[in-house]
């Protein structure tokens, strides 16, 4: 009774377990551990149970997602041998949604796991949002020895590496749920390690016979047998060469191996190049690892791989990262197993996911994400490298969040039938010279004479999408566009859009509008859009900025005549004119400093005070606001226009403000003076200089220090406050390098 109700137990923690599963982020570390973290059993030749343990790229530990250990409806248990180093590594599907893992469909504890008979092994893999699924077994292959590596390429077949007696081991075929069967693809060896798919084809690495480094299985994705395996031209064919893990980069030319020699025989992650039809040895990446590796994954998106690699220490062995900018780059140390336990494979989390069922996606990078008749939301940013399939009516929601498209990306199939995004979605820059312009969120372009360089969008659909000035609106999209060169010769802009975001207005009289940041100006006349979906509607424009659809009966009317700054020292006098107003409550006074790639347009302001509007008026209205005492810097100030309802319009300066650095030092009056207890002091300094500015009594005792640091040229204001000084005559002294001034203060109480 007993054993029965802990083996209850037991599917009820894995359920439990992989239930609260969070997704994985794109982008992360994964690892295979063999072992539970606080054991008091060591590792030996017995089944262990299996966890995936999800790290940053920077080593923070994120979750733990545990294998089964107990048969689970149709999922088999997924377990290990605690010390067969050639078994418990992993990889990601070549499409790119799930990592692939294998085991033994055994019970935790079976002793000898690898070598007793009628043990099957297990095929498994987990989605980016954490769902595990070991419904695939192999019950004719790798008998009485380890299955060591699977891979797929989208988990509907596997292709399974190890060594098995009576010719079962080596590279074998299994369909998923096959019942069990595999075949066995070639017989030019059958003891291989690691295998993986790069670049559509079938590789392996083996440490048997004349096998000693990366080889080709038959061509392409081969799922029959009497294949052959080719080791690539240039690997050693003897020696004592001990290749596990491995990656080879997009155009075939760089391959990194892990070794799991001692590090004075070779061992760690070798680098080899490939050049005049031969691969060659550059060198080994050895500096700070005191073993040699055997799990590795490499990222190979920046200018230098960053590979992250498990060492082979058999206890206390590490996930470690190195950036091979040459030979002598050194590893950091990630995460270190605990007793007990063991870190084996490691594979970047999947980068692409297909989801049809309502559901939330984490923040990363995306190959490609699938949306099949449901609704999914963005949990963070999300940025796809690939492409956004949107299926039967399935929508995606960025809320607060975006989605980002790369220059590698295609263009979204959005369509009545296909589906939709709702919220921001945003165009990286692409180039389009003086040719045309596909596609791509609802943007196409005809050629031109200009060029005009890179082409960027940010469009917003939805609620968030509806530009609203004064009483009326438009529809629930809006398009910001920028080049690097304006079309000043003219370009046909299309805006297409779905019904979808109509937002009530009137198709059989759609007008287009555009916004420099200040006002909306009506471009071209009216059209008939109605009958097409999506909607397409054409005009011939000499520039970008932001765009957006209305009809003729909900114009957006310019209403702000100028906007315009000027300075005198570090104060900036705002002035705007308006020729017509209605229902106008207020305008907010906004400002940004713009440092780095700050892009005014779409930063976050600070408010710095309102005037007060004119309600309704037809006449010309002048207004005037003074933001004073205005550090040094480059600022853009913006406009809110609020009317009785809480509804707004935001005009953005078409200039920048400079506010620039004093001519000389200075020290002004205090004001007020006299003062109780408070009172401010002006001071400027042309260059950077360490300023002490202290308040002394009238016999020359310093009673107050208000600042003593150093500070950058530009105009500042302290506050000095006189509690617990008597009323009576002080002295104010600012020293800034050698200009020294002093001011006499009243105080009064």
């Amino acid at each position: 009774m007993k054993l029965k109700l802990l083996s209850l137990l037991s599917i009820f923690l894995f359920s439990f377990i992989n239930l609260i599963s969070a997704p994985l982020t794109p982008g992360n570390i994964v690892i295979l551990r063999i072992g539970e973290i606080g054991s008091m059993t060591a590792l030996s030749s017995a089944a262990f149970p299996v966890f995936l343990d999800e790290y940053t790229p920077n080593g923070v530990f994120v979750q733990t997602i545990a294998m089964p250990t107990s048969v689970v409806g149709e999922d088999y248990r997924l377990v290990n041998n605690g010390t067969a180093t050639a078994n418990g590594y992993i990889t990601t599907s070549a499409d790119g949604r799930f990592i692939v893992i294998c085991g033994f469909d055994a019970n935790v504890g079976t002793t000898n796991v690898s070598t007793t008979a009628g043990i099957n092994r297990t095929l498994g893999f987990v989605d980016l949002l954490g769902n595990v699924n070991t419904k695939n077994i192999i019950n004719n292959g790798y008998t009485t020895d380890n299955i060591r590596s699977v891979t797929s390429f989208d988990g509907n077949e596997f292709w399974g590496s190890g060594a098995g007696s009576s010719g079962s081991g080596g590279v074998r075929y299994i369909e998923e749920n096959g019942l069990g069967v595999s075949t066995q693809i070639s017989a030019t060896v059958t003891n291989t390690r690691v295998i993986r798919i790069f670049n559509g084809q079938l590789y392996i690495t083996s440490a048997s016979g004349t096998f000693r480094g990366i080889a080709k299985v038959g061509t392409g994705l081969p799922t029959t047998s009497g294949q052959t395996i080719t080791q690539l031209s240039g690997f050693p064919t003897s020696g004592t060469h001990s290749p596990y893990d491995f990656s080879i980069n997009s155009s075939e030319t760089i391959a990194y191996i892990a070794d799991d020699r001692t590090k004075a025989n070779g061992g760690g992650i070798q680098k080899w190049v490939f050049s005049g039809g031969n691969w060659s040895h550059a060198y080994t990446l050895d500096s700070s690892l005191t073993s040699g590796c055997r799990g590795v994954t490499v990222d190979w998106s920046g200018m230098f791989p960053v590979i992250y690699a498990t060492t082979s220490e058999t206890s206390l062995n590490k996930l470690v990262k190195v950036t091979d900018t040459d030979s002598t780059a050194s590893f950091s140390i990630l995460s270190t197993a605990t007793t007990n336990t063991i870190y084996r494979g490691v594979t970047f989390a999947p980068n692409s996911v297909t989801l049809t069922t309502n559901t939330s996606i984490p923040g990363g990078t995306y190959d490609k994400i699938e949306v099949n008749n449901c609704e999914v939301n963005l949990s963070g940013n999300v940025i796809v490298s690939g492409e956004l399939e949107l299926i039967n009516g399935a929508i995606l929601n960025t809320g607060a969040n975006s989605i980002t498209f790369t220059p590698s990306a295609v263009d979204i199939n959005e369509s009545p039938s296909n589906g939709r995004i709702v919220g921001t979605a945003i165009m990286q820059p692409r180039f389009v010279g003086m040719g045309a312009f596909s596609q791509f969120l609802g943007v196409s372009l005809g050629a031109g004479m200009d060029n005009i360089g890179n082409l960027s969008i940010t469009r917003t659909t939805g609620a968030s999408g509806v530009i609203t000035v004064m009483p009326n609106s438009g529809i629930a999209s809006n398009w910001s566009i920028s080049s690097d060169v304006v079309p000043a010769s003219g370009r046909d802009l299309t805006l297409s859009f779905l019904s979808n975001f109509d937002n009530g207005k009137d198709m059989t009289q759609a007008t287009v509008w555009r916004s420099t940041g200040m006002d909306w100006t009506q471009i071209g006349g009216v059209s008939d859009i109605s009958m097409t979906n999506p909607r397409n509607v054409t005009r011939t424009i000499t520039g970008f900025s932001s765009w957006t659809i209305s009809d003729n009966g909900s114009p957006l009317p310019v209403e702000l005549d100028g906007f315009v700054a000027s300075t005198i020292k570090n104060e900036v006098i705002l002035d705007w004119v308006t020729s017509n107003e209605l229902n106008n409550s207020h305008f907010v006074v906004e400002r940004v400093k713009l440092t780095g790639n700050i892009n005014k347009y779409n930063a976050v302001y600070t408010e710095l005070g309102s005037i007060t509007g004119s309600g309704n008026s037809n006449t010309i209205k002048r207004y005037k606001y003074v933001d004073k005492n205005v550090p040094s810097g480059k600022y853009a100030y913006r406009l809110k226009q609020v009317d009785y309802n809480g509804n707004y319009q935001v005009f953005v300066m078409e200039a920048d403000v400079i506010v620039g650095t004093p001519a000389k030092f200075s020290l002004s009056q205090n004001y007020p003076n006299p003062f109780n207890p408070s009172t401010k002091f002006n001071f400027e300094l042309p260059v950077d200089a360490n300023v002490e500015l202290k308040i002394y009594d009238i016999n020359g005792r310093e009673v107050a220090t208000i600042i003593n640091e150093s500070k950058q040229a530009g105009y500042y204001t302290e506050i000095f406050n006189g509690n617990g000084l008597a009323s009576g005559i002080y002295f104010a002294k600012l020293v800034a390098g050698s200009f020294v001034d002093v001011k006499k203060i009243t105080l009064v109480k």
